[in-house]
């Protein structure tokens, strides 16, 4: 009799145990780790010259599934926090690094839109992917840099594409930063 009270109990237990949802211990502040980034040419015929597009993919894991822009808050609406992705450009003439001004009424800022939680997720993980289109001709090597807000402002990490030189064409993969904790 006690031998089936004490298997009952290691079965029960052991049930219990593995019935329990992981816990996911991410941060509340947003993290990003680039993955890639692909470069093409652009024809703009229309236009009569030739521009680069670049897409920027990165991973975020927000551990408080507080990021992303709803368009139906109040922040947004009262213009308080409408953007969410912040990005500069970079040039490098013969070693030195300096901030390229882009023209005026263009910027790389921008917007990634608020995505419910699905289930049970407490936390916000994603590859998110920027598309940028540069209508100018820059003759030297280029890189992005950029970093997240969630809700609260909580900022990320920041992180920096590898360097993209004038006539390159194809995808650039960051080596570093292929995982996530």
């Amino acid at each position: 009799m006690n031998a089936k009270r004490i298997l009952l109990t290691i079965s029960v237990t052991l049930l219990l145990l593995n019935s329990c949802r992981p816990v996911n211990n991410y941060s509340t502040t947003p993290k990003i780790d680039l993955r890639y980034v692909i470069v093409k040419d652009s024809l703009q015929e229309d236009l009569g010259y030739l521009e680069k597009y670049y897409l920027v993919a990165f991973k975020i894991v927000d551990g408080d599934w507080n990021f992303g822009i709803d368009t139906t808050k109040d922040y947004y609406q009262n213009g308080t926090h409408t953007m969410n992705y912040f990005a500069k450009l970079y040039y490098n003439d013969n070693g030195n690094i300096y901030e390229y001004e882009l023209p005026a009424g263009m910027n790389l800022n921008g917007m990634v839109p608020y995505v419910p939680p699905v289930g049970l997720n407490d936390y916000y993980k994603a590859t998110i992917i920027r598309e940028f289109s540069i209508p100018i001709q820059i003759d030297k090597p280029i890189r992005f840099e950029f970093y997240v807000e969630d809700h609260e402002l909580n900022r990320s990490n920041t992180q920096i594409t590898p360097w993209i030189l004038p006539d390159y064409t194809g995808t650039l993969v960051d080596t570093n930063n292929l995982i996530i904790d």
